[in-house]
């Protein structure tokens, strides 16, 4: 029999250590991101398919929700440009990083980038400003991909590499196999 050990102290990621980066900028303040990944499912039952259903992968949608504080702050991704950026109607770069927050002598804190964990290109869409009385205006936008997704390594997401990459071997029936050789073929 197998054993996991688990340790919440080591083994959890707080929301803090990552940030979302637009056009190589961070997305100013913000205060959340919503990844999504959806492997659209394509019908393929037959006449031959006996009492099962068949599917396969036909495309792979994947995108962001960012909710962020609204900043007039100039040399990182604020509301006024996430809208021009909309308007272009174009693709640009996307980066999900980890990150390293420095607090500096005057109060104010410098990010750095410590590993990019998914890379592609997103298109801008649904540009949007919340404000009320007394509080700090935000803003949310959604990031849609654009072409693959890849890890820092430029792997495709699903691919033998890009398993590889995080330490993870499956067998020919698409098992993880712990300490392990591959056996399936990279794509």
């Amino acid at each position: 029999m197998s054993k996991y050990i688990f340790n919440t102290d080591n083994d959890l990621v707080k929301g803090e250590k990552h940030l979302i980066f637009l056009c190589g900028l961070p997305i100013a303040y913000a205060k959340g991101e919503d990844f999504k990944m959806s492997p659209e499912a394509q019908d393929v039952s037959s006449k031959i398919s006996g009492e099962y259903k068949q599917t396969t992968l036909s495309t792979l949608n994947w995108s962001s929700n960012v909710d962020a504080i609204v900043s007039d702050t100039q040399g990182h991704m604020s509301y006024e440009l996430l809208k021009h950026l909309a308007a272009r109607g174009k693709d640009y770069p996307f980066e999900y990083c980890k990150i390293d927050v420095e607090e500096l002598e005057d109060g104010s804190r410098q990010i750095t980038k410590v590993k990019v964990l998914m890379k592609g290109r997103v298109t801008v869409g649904d540009v949007g400003q919340k404000s009320s009385r007394g509080e700090y205006e935000t803003c949310s936008v959604v990031l849609n991909g654009n072409g693959k997704l890849t890890d820092g390594a430029d792997n495709k997401f699903g691919s033998i590499e890009a398993l590889r990459a995080i330490g993870i071997t499956l067998d020919e029936k698409g098992f993880v196999v712990q300490g392990g050789s591959e056996s399936e073929s990279g794509d």
